[in-house]
C-alpha cells in the first residue's frame, strides 16, 4: 500500500484499505478474536513448512546439484540422500596400512528438532459501538420452527473497535493485542523418524590398502 503526507496524521494502526484508523473501523468480536488465532496458525504452518524444507535441502541433491553430477559423469537418483565422505587411516590385517572412506548422510549427523507452538494467550479490548441481533445468512433471520443453530435462543452480533476516539474524532490511542506465545520441541513425525532411520543404515565404510605402502599386501 502506497502512502503519502497525510499518513503522518493518521493512527499507525489501520485496518482499513483506505486508510482509516483503527478508532473508525468497526470489526466484529468473530474477527477480533479470529485476528490472533489465524495468525497463530499461519506461523504453525510456516515453521512447519521451513522445518520441511531443512530436511530436503539439506538431506538430500537439489536439481541443480544432480545436473552438475551428471556433467562429471554421476548419477544421483532423485531421492539418493546426500552424503558426507571421511577419509581414514586404519591399521588393516598383517598390520598393513589401511586407508577407509567413511560415507554419512547428512540427515544422520545433524541434531533434527522441529519446533511447534506449545500455548498462547493474547489480549485484546474491544469498544463495543454495535449490538444487534445475530442472524444466520445476512438479511435471513432464524427460524426457530426449525432447529436452531445456535444454542442461545436469541444470539446477537457485538462490533466495535479496537481503539477508542479522541476528542472531536480524532485518532484516539492505538489499537494493540499483546500475544505471548510459548514454543517448545515437537516429536518428530513417525515418517520422518523412519526414514532418518532408514538413511543412516545406509552409512558406507570402504577399506582400501594404503598406495603410498612399500610393504605388498601379499606378504
Amino acid at each position: 500500500m502506497t502512502t503519502d503526507s497525510s499518513d503522518a496524521k493518521r493512527s499507525p494502526i489501520s485496518l482499513d484499505p483506505d486508510g482509516r484508523p483503527a478508532s473508525q473501523q468497526l470489526v466484529s468480536l468473530s474477527q477480533a478474536v479470529l485476528g490472533p488465532l489465524d495468525a497463530l496458525v499461519k506461523a504453525q504452518i510456516h515453521a512447519a513448512r521451513s522445518f520441511l524444507n531443512f530436511v530436503f535441502q539439506v538431506g538430500f541433491p537439489s536439481d541443480a546439484e544432480r545436473a552438475e553430477a551428471r556433467e562429471r559423469g554421476e548419477i544421483l537418483a532423485e531421492h539418493d540422500p546426500r552424503t558426507v565422505s571421511f577419509d581414514l587411516e586404519q591399521t588393516g590385517p598383517d598390520n598393513l596400512p589401511l586407508k577407509t572412506t567413511l560415507k554419512v548422510p547428512t540427515l544422520a549427523l545433524l541434531p533434527i528438532t522441529p519446533l511447534a507452538i506449545d500455548s498462547a494467550t493474547f489480549d485484546l479490548e474491544l469498544s463495543i459501538k454495535e449490538i444487534a441481533r445475530h442472524t444466520q445468512q445476512k438479511g435471513e433471520p432464524q427460524d426457530d420452527a426449525r432447529r436452531p443453530w445456535y444454542l442461545v435462543p436469541d444470539p446477537i452480533s457485538i462490533r466495535g473497535t479496537l481503539a477508542d476516539e479522541g476528542p472531536a474524532g480524532t485518532p484516539g490511542k492505538s489499537a494493540t493485542i499483546k500475544i505471548h506465545v510459548q514454543v517448545q520441541k515437537a516429536p518428530l513425525p513417525a515418517a520422518l523418524t523412519r526414514l532418518i532411520g532408514a538413511v543412516s543404515q545406509q552409512a558406507e565404510h570402504k577399506g582400501r590398502p594404503d598406495p603410498n605402502s612399500s610393504t605388498d599386501s601379499s606378504h
